[in-house]
């Protein structure tokens, strides 16, 4: 024990101590040094603001900030143009690392569509509610006479007809069709047997009447079977002397059986004109 304590008050153990305790300093400050160096300790550049830029105009910007543009996330904005950045992080003007990451949000090129919703007999607020809940937008609202007062009869997309499953592009302007009642005017009850699905929705909306109901019966299997059918049956059912009020539904009933057709027959005499 006496041995022990004498060692270590003699000069060996103490010139020891003191060369550890340079040892250790030395390593601390040259770790230190490393760090600054390795961490840019004190230097920094400003990220530059990218907005109302396109996303393929920014290299020479970023290469001259010592920064790495990522594109991390698109989304679709109807106002911007496909590849303008609308989002960056860190935020413009923040300084931070040279070689720092800049994480940038950029409109979409290809716009998303979305299936139009069922509109017919909402009311054109519900209607409206439910254009803008798909992303697609109210661009006016046109009346025309129909049975239903205040509701939806149609949809209108650059003053195409479009129905209920037809996929839009996020943010495209939709009109509104809304039915203003049943006019006064009457017409004659239009001839529709033996007429082509494709053909009827533009024939009763060229003699102010409204496309109803489209019922196939059990020849149609298929979406080709249903181009090929025509009108067995309509309500109200054609009459030489019956008329109906202008803005009235046609319902129509199609087949491919031609043995379920009517005998009766459009007279050279009847007309599709106004009656009163």
């Amino acid at each position: 024990m006496i041995n022990f304590i004498r060692f270590l008050f003699s000069k060996a153990f103490i010139i020891q101590i003191v060369i550890a305790a340079i040892l250790s300093v030395a390593i601390v400050y040259a770790a230190v040094k490393y760090l600054d160096v390795y961490t840019m300790h004190g230097v920094s550049v400003t990220v530059p603001d990218l907005s109302g830029y396109h996303f393929t105009e920014i290299e020479g910007i970023m290469n001259e900030a010592e920064l790495r543009p990522v594109i991390s996330d698109s989304v679709f904005t109807p106002e911007e143009s496909p590849g303008m950045i609308l989002g960056q992080h860190p935020a413009a003007f923040s300084e931070v690392k040279p070689g720092r990451k800049v994480y940038i949000t950029v409109n979409t090129t290809v716009p998303p569509k979305v299936i139009l919703p069922d509109l017919r007999d909402y009311t054109y607020r519900q209607a409206g509610s439910r254009i803008k809940s798909f992303g697609l937008k109210l661009d006016s609202v046109m009346y025309r006479p129909a049975e239903c007062s205040g509701c939806v009869v149609d949809v209108l997309i650059d003053g195409e007809r479009v129905g209920q499953g037809a996929e839009i592009v996020r943010g495209q302007g939709v009109v509104l069709v809304v039915g203003s009642g049943e006019s006064h005017i009457k017409i004659r009850v239009p001839y529709m047997y033996e007429m082509k699905y494709a053909k009827i929705d533009e024939f009763l909306l060229s003699k102010g009447l409204n496309p109803g109901r489209k019922q196939f019966d059990e020849t149609v299997e298929n979406k080709k079977d249903s181009a090929n059918a025509f009108v067995y049956k309509q309500s109200p059912a054609y009459d030489s002397t019956a008329s109906i009020n202008l803005g009235r539904s046609v319902d129509v009933f199609l087949t491919l059986d031609s043995t379920k057709l009517p005998e009766t027959e459009l007279m050279i005499s009847d007309t599709l004109e106004t009656v009163y």
